[in-house]
């Protein structure tokens, strides 16, 4: 979402782009050099009120609103479409202008509240209208955190932000779960929902109610930097077994209970994607255990939706940690729909791949993550994590691999300095040649298992996940293919620049060795 212009942090709504052909429809909107009517003046309402649902950029709507008397009620019933709050006075006066405008709050249909430490008084203001927010389709909320590193100097010598941010989300959910009439409840008709908290200082915020998961429209929850603990609350509506309409849970950097996942997949009737990222990041102790001493029970969580999950991914935890007792087979046949497979480098999930305990229907695995200060020694990274990760010989061998690996298989390479920009990430990648020949060889061994390797490559910047408002992602591309034309030829390379990189590489190595320092700086960076 694009931040306004207003210097209190309200956004101009921002509406999303629709079939609707624009500029058409602002002709027709205009008057005409003839003064005549507008064909859209003629239309009756009841097809007026089709047409304006269907506008989602903001200027027609401002054109329309400006033109007459009739076509203004229409339009401003939906220029505050799509709202973010950055700030507690921009929420203070959006809360004095819909408490007015009842129509407009009905027709808000995004709401993002992503607010700074130093401008969170107000916040709170805004409470009572998110309830009134009948057609919300997505709402997002981040509050400020101890990893906001832009933030900290506003915050030395300054209290701290309250516990759990200044929006009641559990009041909010609470309300829109326990009344079943939709006429009646909050949130009717909400699809997704984002939500980043804090506890006091650097300490994470203990999920208090776990009504969200009994929505019974939402589709898509992701929860961030929170410990997920079984639901402690008594008051949260008893909901059937597979019955609400959640695809999509994910977890980022959160402290995850192997029981609360195991009261939670019951009630998806078909959840499609799971994303467990335990905490990284955080150097408090956990008061949860990892998930990795609790496989029984996180197994039979994913059981219960053996029959739609699709896409599981777990980063964080500690390889150090294993319940003996879940067998590489009950890994196996808890996840008999399974397509997609993404693992970081300390998830326990590898020891069941080199166990070769790969689910059935398997088509893709990832390993992500795999981070170094230096990507000279690609060879000696990508055998350390496949030897570990996967039952596979030597990198660059020509050995026959007898398992057959149907599905394909991307690593995900950061490095984390040296580099400023994601060419130079990718030309330190394939910077010896004997990098290049070796991982085509690894891409052809792999290939006689039927699998079909890409190499990653991205910049690590200085943030981490979850991405706050502002904060630049990392920037992904792929640095090599097995099943493009150019990995035949030494990873996009001829086999003539093979052997003049051959050359040029001992030349740089034999001015290393007098002293020169020719392997440093950008003379010795090869750019392809």
């Amino acid at each position: 979402m694009a931040d306004g212009d207003g210097k209190d942090g309200t956004t101009a709504p921002s509406l999303h782009a629709s079939s609707t052909p624009q500029q058409h429809l602002n002709s027709t909107i205009m008057p005409n050099d003839n003064n005549e009517q507008s064909a859209l003046l003629t239309l009756p309402s009841e097809i007026l009120i089709h047409i304006f649902d269907l506008i989602d950029e903001r200027n027609t709507l401002l054109n329309a609103s400006n033109t007459c008397t009739r076509l203004r009620k229409f339009a401003q019933e939906h220029i505050y479409r799509d709202v973010l709050i950055r700030t507690g006075q921009a929420a203070r006066r959006m809360n004095r202008d819909l408490a007015n405008n009842p129509i407009r709050t009905r027709n808000i249909r995004r709401l993002a509240i992503r607010y700074l430490a130093e401008d969170q008084d107000g916040i709170e203001d805004i409470n009572p209208r998110i309830r009134e927010m009948k057609h919300l389709r997505h709402l997002f909320i981040e509050t400020p955190c101890c990893n906001d590193i832009q933030w900290r100097p506003h915050l030395e010598g300054q209290r701290e932000w309250a516990e759990k941010g200044r929006i009641d989300v559990t009041d909010l959910f609470r309300n829109a779960t326990l009344l079943r009439d939709p006429a009646h409840r909050s949130l009717a008709f909400l699809k997704s929902f984002t939500y980043h908290s804090h506890g006091l200082g650097n300490a994470k915020y203990a999920f208090p109610d776990h009504s969200v998961f009994h929505h019974p429209t939402l589709e898509t929850i992701k929860l961030s930097c929170l410990d997920f603990t079984p639901d402690p609350s008594t008051t949260t509506t008893t909901t059937p077994n597979h019955t609400t309409s959640l695809r999509t849970l994910i977890f980022d950097e959160c402290n995850i209970s192997a029981p609360a996942l195991l009261t939670t997949l019951r009630l998806p009737r078909a959840l499609q994607t799971l994303t467990l990222g335990e905490r990284k990041h955080h150097f408090h102790d956990s008061p949860i255990p990892l998930l990795a001493s609790s496989l029984s029970t996180l197994l039979a969580a994913l059981a219960l939706q053996s029959h739609a999950l699709t896409s599981l991914s777990h980063d964080g935890g500690s390889p150090h940690i294993f319940d003996s007792a879940a067998t590489p087979s009950s890994f196996r046949n808890a996840l008999p729909s399974l397509h997609t497979l993404v693992i970081g480098p300390a998830s326990f999930l590898h020891r069941y791949l080199q166990a070769e305990a790969h689910p059935p229907r398997l088509r893709a695995l990832a390993l992500s993550g795999i981070q170094t200060h230096h990507l000279e020694y690609l060879e000696q990274i990508l055998e350390r994590y496949l030897a570990t990760w996967l039952p596979a010989p030597r990198f660059g061998s020509d050995t026959a691999m007898p398992t057959p690996m149907p599905y394909a298989l991307d690593i995900h390479m950061r490095p984390t300095k040296d580099v400023d920009t994601i060419e130079d990430a990718v030309a330190l990648l394939w910077r010896s040649p004997s990098r290049c020949l070796g991982t085509r060889s690894f891409g052809e061994s792999m290939a006689r298992r039927g699998c079909r390797v890409r190499v990653w490559a991205s910049l690590w910047g200085n943030f981490i996940p979850p991405y706050m408002y502002g904060e630049q992602e990392p920037v992904e591309v792929v640095a090599y293919d097995s099943m493009a034309a150019s990995a035949r030829s030494g990873v996009g390379v001829g086999e003539e620049d093979v052997v003049e990189m051959e050359e040029r590489e001992r030349e740089r190595e034999s001015n290393g060795s007098n002293g020169s320092g020719g392997g440093g700086g950008e003379e010795g960076r090869w750019r392809m």
